[in-house]
């Protein structure tokens, strides 16, 4: 991260008042650091940016104090102020050195001048407050991570190294025989107050086995820190598992409950319409006659499983929130509450209505006709055991289907969602008609 020197004294940096670097500054310096002061040994890069083009440069001349590892290196960048509520964007180039402070104390940094147009511009002074160099390895803290945690022969995986304190290299290295490894960025950040340094790589492993994954040019206040971690790639590649797992698991859990609903309704699907209907006064049910009738309560039922397959490969469990509260246990269980009383809802709906009649089939059928006619009925099946039938579909309904089974002295009716079309487990006003329709037209027919 990067602050102006005029910030440094908020970041524990001692900056000398009269060498604060005002906001309008032409040419001017700024470094890279982080809450936590400079301290000797380590490693940080020194910018002097212009504003301007400019035509030739007069360099600083570095005491002994400041080790130049790396430079003049050429820089070009942009930046972005808020004052007064307006958005201003600024560009500029210049060149930065990478410095290493030999000791603590006050030091003043180099000077550099530019020229543009026969005019000179000079730096303003600054002077840094420079602290003692880590002296004890315990006061660090650093640890390696993976991402994936177990990666495949061949694939790509990251490896992130997290330390508490500034290393006093700016780019330490992580090496493993057989491993491919680059870094591909750092950052830094404070979190409750402490530090934080961070330098992710990207890595390959040739093949499977074991490696010794260990940290090059880290160290602290010139002490080596010391740090190994074991990582463990499997003998086959499981970047398809990852990317395919959860698809596969959903198509299989789809599969399984084709199979249940085939095995569940084999005997309803096999049986006689109507001696099923006489025997338990209930609709049948074939595999996708329940798909259908069911079908917006399997999908509530389904939801809970795609989210657990989407969640847990994540590798993490839910994490409660204040309170108690669990946003992802809510989202993987509540649809099963509004999908049970769903099931109820549309079980009871298969169930017939008794109507008593001493007529036999053919005198019905004339007021059955009569029904049809009026109100578009489509027959599907006539015959002197029962009627099947279907209504037309409307602006808001599949339409309905429509069941006479005639018994001995009564007849058995019932109306429901048309199962050859669409789910639909709206209240249908048209179901309760149909049924009110059928039981008056046979209640009133006469021989």
């Amino acid at each position: 991260m990067k602050h102006l020197f005029g910030l440094l004294f908020a970041l524990l940096f001692t900056i000398n008042g009269a060498a604060a670097q005002s906001a309008d500054a032409v040419f001017y310096m700024e470094m890279d650091t982080l809450g936590g002061g400079i301290r000797a040994g380590q490693e940080y890069d020194l910018y002097y940016k212009s504003r301007i083009p400019f035509d030739s440069v007069s360099p600083p001349a570095f005491d002994a104090r400041i080790e130049v590892v790396k430079g003049p290196l050429p820089w070009r960048g942009s930046s972005s102020t808020f004052e007064n509520g307006r958005k201003s964007s600024s560009s500029g180039e210049g060149f930065r050195y990478r410095i290493r402070f030999a000791g603590e104390g006050m030091v003043e940094l180099p000077a550099a001048g530019i020229k543009k147009g026969g005019r000179e511009y000079v730096t303003p002074d600054a002077v840094v407050r420079v602290l003692p160099a880590i002296g004890e390895l315990r006061e660090v803290t650093c640890r390696i991570g993976l991402r994936p945690e177990n990666p495949g022969p061949k694939e790509d995986f990251f490896i992130t190294l997290t330390c508490s304190a500034r290393p006093d290299n700016k780019e330490p290295a992580i090496t493993a025989p057989g491993l491919r490894c680059r870094p591909i960025s750092s950052g830094s950040q404070v979190r409750n107050g402490e530090a934080q340094y961070t330098f992710t790589f990207l890595a390959q492993a040739e093949r499977g086995g074991e490696y010794v994954l260990r940290a090059e040019n880290l160290s602290f206040g010139a002490k080596p820190y010391p740090l190994e971690h074991t990582l463990k790639i499997g003998r086959i590649r499981t970047g398809w598992i990852r990317d395919c797992g959860p698809l596969l698991a959903i198509g299989a859990g789809l599969l399984l409950e084709m199979l249940f609903l085939r095995l569940f309704f084999r005997r309803e699907r096999k049986a006689d319409f109507v001696a099923f209907v006489l025997r338990h006064k209930r609709i049948p049910l074939t595999t996708s006659w329940a798909l259908t009738h069911y079908g917006i309560p399997f999908f509530l039922v389904n939801v809970p499983m795609f989210f657990w397959i989407a969640v847990i490969p994540m590798g993490h469990p839910p994490a409660p929130m204040s309170g108690g509260l669990n946003p992802e246990l809510w989202i993987g269980t509540l649809p099963l509450l509004p999908a049970a009383l769903l099931i109820r809802r549309q079980y009871r709906k298969l169930f017939f209505t008794p109507v008593r009649t001493t007529l036999p089939p053919a005198e019905l059928y004339p007021a059955i006709e009569r029904l049809c006619k009026e109100h578009e009925w489509a027959p599907d099946h006539a015959g002197e055991d029962c009627f099947v039938g279907h209504t037309p579909g409307g602006m808001f309904s599949w339409g309905e289907q429509l069941f006479v089974v005639f018994d001995k002295g009564q007849v058995w009716i019932n109306s429901v969602g048309n199962m050859d079309r669409r789910p639909s487990v709206l209240p249908s006003r048209r179901n309760s008609r149909n049924k009110r329709l059928m039981q008056e037209a046979i209640e009133q027919a006469r021989p």
